[in-house]
């Protein structure tokens, strides 16, 4: 095998050499790829380009025109597996009626949800405007109003186990019934934030709840007060996500004017209320929430029937800043995530929707479409077992 050793080698235009069949970069030191901040992304290059982001601090890779960069992450091990990461849309309402479907996505391979099972709690085995969160092993939903009943509201636990398809299990209760409650975790701890207690008359805020409870996801029992929400008219009608360390929860409160822009946030592993984040672009309800382990991103209005979509870098504190837009002008959406996409999945309003759609969540820019959940359902909780606060 030749050898060549040189420190500055170009092409008579100035230009970068080109190394033609396969060719090994040897040294016992270290190879530096290029480097720059998100706005100087070059545009439209050759598939499988790599540099190195300062802004985000990690590897990206070029996936081609219609993807665009990608962050390359490990992936999170569990006892020495790497799971597959899939995503999860939890049955809701089609109005009439409600669905107690489980349905999952593949993240690496976008298609059509495929059927898991199904939700045990709720009239009949329905149930909407639930709350989710989840470890890398099992997925969590809870709470929720039962069809047709304005004061009666779900206290229950249930979970799946992801890997393994089936119906959910019971795991324990929350503190009280709600609705339309948030959902942050990391590796061990799901944490619910907030809900309403109020199908009407509005405004729902009047019987909304601040409360705050967790429970340890390996385990099954009843969840354990953590603190209060910090802000008394935001109680529900938000997404939420989460890193490692924190759990953020965006918007929310229904109907204007008590829909906010406010962001709140805690340390999942620390019990305590809330804390300020910062501001939204704009205020929101009915929104959808969902993060890899550098940003969180939140989608939707029904306010303004508003598209549009902000991010927060999770682990500093700040406003939100304008991303893109849905691809789907829908509300009442319900969202999940890997380490490098946020799938958006379903909708309540202005009609029900089947659609489901993507982003990159490394990189600013609207939604794509690829594919349908089996039924228009809305008001539904979803999550992965590849989320941001596995990381």
């Amino acid at each position: 095998m030749s050898e060549l050793n040189a420190s500055n080698i170009k092409r008579e235009d100035g230009g970068a050499p080109n190394l033609v069949s396969v060719t090994e970069l040897q040294s016992s030191y270290f190879f530096v790829p290029p480097s720059g901040d998100t706005a100087s992304r070059p545009q439209s290059c050759a598939p499988g380009t790599l540099r190195f982001n300062t802004d985000i601090g990690t590897l990206e890779v070029f996936r081609g025109d219609t993807i665009g960069w990608e962050q390359i992450q490990r992936n999170e091990i569990h006892d020495g597996i790497y799971p597959e990461p899939r995503g999860f849309h939890v049955g809701a309402r089609p109005g009439p009626g409600e669905l107690n479907n489980i349905e999952f996505i593949k993240f690496t391979s976008l298609g059509n949800p495929v059927d898991f099972g199904d939700k045990i709690h709720g009239l009949n085995g329905g149930n909407y405007n639930q709350g989710a969160f989840a470890s890398i092993t099992r997925g969590f939903i809870y709470g929720g109003r039962y069809p047709g009943s304005p004061s009666a509201f779900n206290n229950a636990i249930e979970f799946i186990t992801m890997a393994t398809l089936g119906n959910g299990i019971d795991f324990g209760d929350l503190t009280e019934g709600t609705q339309h409650p948030s959902g942050v975790s990391d590796k061990t701890r799901g944490v619910r934030m907030g809900g309403t207690r109020s199908a009407g008359p509005q405004p729902y805020q009047a019987a909304g709840t601040n409360v705050i409870d967790f429970v340890t996801m390996a385990s099954q029992g009843n969840a354990t007060d953590f603190g209060d929400a910090y802000n008394s008219d935001k109680y529900g009608f938000n997404g939420a996500c989460s890193d490692r360390t924190r759990g953020v929860r965006l918007g929310g409160g229904s109907p204007a004017p008590f829909n906010t822009n406010i962001i709140d946030y805690i340390t999942i592993q620390s019990t305590g209320n809330s804390v300020d984040f910062g501001d939204m672009t704009s205020n929101t309800t009915y929104s959808c929430a969902a993060a890899n382990s550098v940003r969180g991103l939140s989608a939707g209005d029904a306010t303004n029937n508003d598209a549009a979509i902000d991010a927060v870098t999770i682990s500093t504190t700040g406003n939100a800043v304008d991303f893109g837009d849905m691809a789907t002008n829908i509300h009442a959406r319900q969202a999940c995530s890997s380490p490098l996409r946020m799938a958006i999945m379903g909708g309540g309003a202005p009609s029900y929707s089947s659609k489901c759609e993507f982003v990159t969540i490394s990189t600013f820019g609207n939604g794509v479409d690829f594919g349908n959940a089996s039924a228009a359902w809305g008001y539904s909780h979803d999550f992965s077992n590849s989320h941001g606060g596995l990381a």
